[in-house]
């Protein structure tokens, strides 16, 4: 009806209105009649010639903006019907929500760039209760420790969460370029064991990981060390020489100046890296899908 109204202003008549739109000219007319009511002013004034009142003058003015505002609300929803437009929410654990999150956003919004994106940081627990709770789509994270499914619930017990995996992290020793140690052609643990380290806490995957390599390889846990509750910050720390630290190669890639990262052959893999999400979501989703596959693709070439 606002382009019906708006063709007669501009054409000038209501004849010349009806030809451009190929209607017939009653239903020009009884869309205007329509439009006067909704809006509850009258539009033209009646007579030998066509003209404005005060209130068709204001709307007028204003159908222009109307229309394309009306334009651009169709596209959007046509964009989002086709998968190609809507909100996306991400959950993702350190480190990959610093340093592997931001290359696959750069790989997915090449290919979806009117996807709206909102990402949120937490633990592995956390992320588990967000999924549940609807706040994200999906989480990049670690395989959950089978004791977080007791603490993260639901009251709809029809909700289940599946883990997809796309590999395992690896872990490297980061240690101060100066340290004694940091020349010696093999480390071993026995040599590393008068250390002080820097771990994550206990809940942390990765120090969960740790702990059962160091359990079972010899029977030790590292007694003198500082807890850090973010595993990013822990280069910063060997940084100023507050001791040694296992984190994930990933991590390593970038150092602080005057560290250095050595691998340890008695490593073993450490946690398992994928993403957590409801049962059926990459099939319920096109963008969710979507953003699947450039994970699935990012993660498995790395």
């Amino acid at each position: 009806m606002i382009k019906t109204f708006q063709t007669i202003v501009r054409e000038g008549s209501f004849h010349r209105a009806a030809e451009v739109l190929r209607y017939s000219q009653p239903t020009i007319t009884m869309q205007i009649k329509r439009l006067e009511n909704e809006l509850g002013v009258t539009l033209f004034e009646r007579g030998k010639t066509m003209k404005l009142t005060k209130a068709g003058q204001f709307v007028y003015h204003r159908a222009g903006a109307l229309l394309k505002e009306y334009t651009d609300f169709n596209r959007s929803v046509e964009e989002f019907r086709q998968g190609e437009a809507g909100v996306l929410h991400i959950g993702a654990s350190e480190p990959s929500a610093t340093q592997r999150l931001p290359q696959i956003l750069a790989a997915f919004l090449e290919q979806k760039p009117n996807v709206q994106i909102q990402i949120a940081v937490g633990t592995n627990q956390q992320l588990m209760q967000m999924v549940l709770d609807d706040q994200v789509d999906f989480a990049l994270c670690h395989q959950p420790e089978p004791h977080l499914f007791a603490l993260c619930r639901r009251s709809d017990a029809n909700v289940e969460l599946e883990f997809h995996p796309f590999g395992f992290e690896r872990f490297v020793l980061l240690l101060p370029g100066d340290h004694p140690l940091a020349e010696e052609p093999e480390l071993s643990l026995e040599k590393l064991a008068k250390e002080r380290f820097l771990l994550t806490p206990a809940a942390c995957p990765f120090q969960i990981k740790l702990d059962s390599i160091l359990s079972r390889k010899l029977g030790m846990t590292l007694q003198n060390h500082i807890e850090v509750a973010s595993i990013t910050a822990l280069k910063y720390y060997v940084q100023a020489g507050l001791g040694l630290a296992f984190v994930p190669e990933v991590e390593a890639s970038v150092l602080p100046s005057g560290t250095i990262a050595r691998r340890m052959d008695f490593l073993e893999a450490g946690p398992e890296l994928g993403i957590l999400a409801q049962r059926n979501t990459f099939v319920k989703d096109s963008i969710c899908e979507a953003m699947f596959e450039v994970f699935r693709r990012h993660l498995e070439q790395r």
